[in-house]
């Protein structure tokens, strides 16, 4: 008896449609964040989402944590009168596979059997960043950059939402000096300053 050999299942890819969806989550969920829409932005982080930010003691686990921390810190700057602005750049996109190291969802196992491409349902990505800040009177100023390193997941059919987001920020302070400073100013409101971390 001949034994059938079964279909190879093609590795996924990053396809121009899987990076521009991924970059047009992106561009929605910053000009939430600049804008100060909470309710936007705070729901495209996943309810088990963790974010760790070098500018903040110890990373922040849970949507309604990462909700209130970042929401005070907006609130703060919109106080002063602060706009923000976030530029985003050099965005990679790397796909998951489904036996990944953390036990990653990845791609749709049975998917791309047939000569299509896998549903790919986590991707990781990492990004340059720029933060800059304007008062009315007074020039911008780059407030802070560095790199963006998340982790986005979708379910069939869904949005985006980011899993984990590290943020790593150019000349920080790491290790025991977490959340010290950045240059000559505090950093989060952990350190009493309304400066607040980068999103």
């Amino acid at each position: 008896m001949t034994q059938t050999a079964p279909s190879a299942v093609r590795p996924a890819v990053v396809t121009p449609e899987l990076y521009l969806s991924v970059q047009q989550f992106y561009a929605r969920h910053m000009q939430a964040v600049d804008d100060d829409n909470a309710e936007v932005w705070a729901d495209d982080y996943t309810e088990d989402a963790e974010f760790d930010t070098d500018a903040l003691p110890a990373p922040l686990f849970g949507r309604g944590t990462i909700l209130a921390r970042l929401a005070k810190a907006g609130a703060a700057l919109a106080e002063q009168g602060v706009t923000r602005r976030h530029l985003m750049s050099m965005l990679t996109v790397h796909p998951e596979s489904p036996d990944s190291a953390e036990g990653d969802v990845g791609a749709d196992a049975g998917d791309g059997a047939d000569g299509g491409e896998p549903v790919v349902r986590q991707v990781r990505t990492r990004s340059s960043f720029l933060v800059l800040h304007s008062s009315p009177g007074t020039p911008t100023t780059v407030f802070r950059s560095g790199i963006w390193e998340d982790t986005l997941v979708r379910s069939e059919g869904g949005p985006w939402r980011m899993r984990r987001r590290r943020v790593a920020g150019d000349g920080a302070a790491h290790g025991a000096e977490r959340g010290v400073a950045y240059g000559s100013a505090a950093v989060g409101p952990a350190q009493g300053s309304t400066q607040g971390p980068a999103r």
